[in-house]
């Protein structure tokens, strides 16, 4: 039985998060059967809806196709978790959260919008240009190494186009304490933006209990260069990317790399 859901109102606390909780009735269509705070969902292991955007160079001749991914390592450093020193290579995205009031939801079908929603909020937050852009708020992040603050820069969010976001299918993903059924998304990329952008996520400081935003670096690799990072040291990347290549998500892979590829 799932542990039960504090109602709220106007979408809630923005203290607790909560997860769309799903039961897949077709291979397109979800219901949603309830909601949880983030860590009971995991903790019983209960189904939730994810998104993952894969951001690609769309252009250019020596790196058309490459994936751009984050270093989350210098977020491990600011909530000091420093060993061991390797980067870990991750997409883009995260949990879909309700967007309208709890009572909408439940026992629905999922609604593609909620799903936008949650694709455009964590682009927001996560990808972002340091070549300022007109009317968007900046954002001030830290810059870590080796368990301290080295600097700080601003970055205002990447302006991008819906146009060029291509939605490429839904992954199935389980472990110990996350499952998942993550929509997967392509967004294009022009070549020479990419040396501008960079990523950013929060931690929680430890001793003044304030969210503050911390900068990852972003580089770009083909897909085979990052399975090869996979093979020598697993825990250089993230689930987000190595969900894929589980073959029950080969469909989401293969659309993936045609859009990426131009086919």
């Amino acid at each position: 039985m799932l542990p039960q859901v504090r109602m709220l109102k106007n979408g809630g606390d923005n203290n607790m998060e909560l997860l769309l909780i799903v039961h897949k009735e077709t291979e397109e269509q979800y219901r949603i059967i309830g909601l949880l705070e983030r860590k009971y969902a995991h903790a019983v292991g209960a189904r939730h809806v994810s998104v993952v955007i894969v951001p690609y160079i769309s252009n250019g001749i020596n790196n058309k196709g490459k994936w751009l991914v984050h270093n989350r390592y210098p977020k491990q450093c600011a909530r000091g978790e420093i060993s061991p020193q390797n980067p870990e290579w991750n997409l883009f995205g995260g949990h879909c959260n309700p967007s309208k009031p709890v009572s909408e939801y439940f026992d629905k079908l999922l609604d593609f919008d909620d799903v936008w929603a949650t694709v455009f909020d964590e682009l927001q937050d996560e990808l972002l240009i340091k070549n300022p852009s007109e009317g968007m708020a900046e954002k001030k992040l830290e810059i870590w190494e080796k368990g301290k603050i080295i600097g700080k820069t601003k970055a205002t969010p990447y302006p991008f186009d819906k146009d060029r976001l291509t939605f490429v299918g839904v992954a199935a993903f389980a472990d110990n304490s996350n499952v998942e059924y993550t929509y997967y998304f392509a967004l294009a990329i022009d070549e020479d933006v990419v040396p501008l952008l960079t990523a950013a996520d929060d931690y929680e400081d430890k001793k003044s209990k304030e969210k503050n935003l911390v900068e990852l670096p972003i580089n770009y690799f083909a897909e085979s260069e990052l399975r090869a990072k996979y093979i020598k040291n697993d825990k250089e990347v993230c689930d987000a990317i190595t969900r894929l290549w589980l073959d029950e998500n080969s469909a989401v892979l293969h659309k993936l790399r045609a859009v990426c590829s131009g086919n």
